[in-house]
C-alpha cells in the first residue's frame, strides 16, 4: 500500500476541523494510501510568514522522514502565506516525487510520477489573480489616500 501524509490547517470557513479531516482521511482510503503521519493545526488565527515557513519546514521534515507517495491537504493556499511560498513547496514536493491532492480543487500535482500540467497551469492562474487583486487594493487604497488628504486640505481653515 502506498503510503501518505495529512496536512491539515483550519481555515476559517464554517465546517468544523473534524469534518474536514475525516474527509481528507476518507479519500485517502478511496486512493488507497496508508495515512503515515498528520500534522494537524487546528487553532484558527492569523498566520505569519513565519508560522508559514516553520510550519513548511515541520512538512518536509516529515516528507523527508515518512517518503509518502501522497500529501493530501484540503486547500492550496494551506501550503504558504504567499503564492511564492506555495510554488516553492509545490516544487519541492513535486522534485521529491510527492504528490499534493488538493481537496476543495479535486486535484493532483503529478499523475502516473509525471506533472500534471491543469495543476500547474491553475497554480500560475492563481498566482496572477492574486496579484492583480493586490494590486486593485493598492490602488483603491491609493486613490483614496488622495481623496482623503484633499477633502483634508479643501476643508482647513485658510
Amino acid at each position: 500500500m502506498r503510503k501518505g501524509i495529512v496536512f491539515f490547517r483550519q481555515s476559517m470557513t464554517r465546517r468544523g476541523h473534524r469534518q474536514q479531516l475525516n474527509e481528507l482521511m476518507t479519500i485517502a482510503a478511496e486512493h488507497r494510501v496508508q495515512i503515515v503521519a498528520k500534522l494537524v493545526d487546528t487553532s484558527v488565527h492569523q498566520y505569519s510568514i513565519g508560522d508559514h515557513k516553520e510550519i513548511s519546514k515541520q512538512l518536509l521534515n516529515m516528507v523527508s522522514y515518512h517518503r509518502p507517495e501522497k500529501l493530501f491537504i484540503q486547500e492550496i493556499s494551506q501550503l504558504g502565506a504567499s503564492m511564492l511560498d506555495v510554488s516553492t513547496i509545490v516544487e519541492e514536493l513535486t522534485y521529491l516525487r510527492v504528490s499534493i491532492y488538493i481537496n476543495n480543487l479535486k486535484l493532483e500535482t503529478l499523475l502516473n510520477g509525471q506533472r500534471n500540467p491543469d495543476a500547474f497551469v491553475l497554480f500560475t492562474l492563481l498566482s496572477e489573480i492574486k496579484q492583480f487583486q493586490w494590486a486593485e487594493i493598492r490602488n483603491q487604497l491609493s486613490r483614496k489616500l488622495k481623496k482623503d488628504k484633499k477633502r483634508t486640505s479643501d476643508s482647513s481653515p485658510e
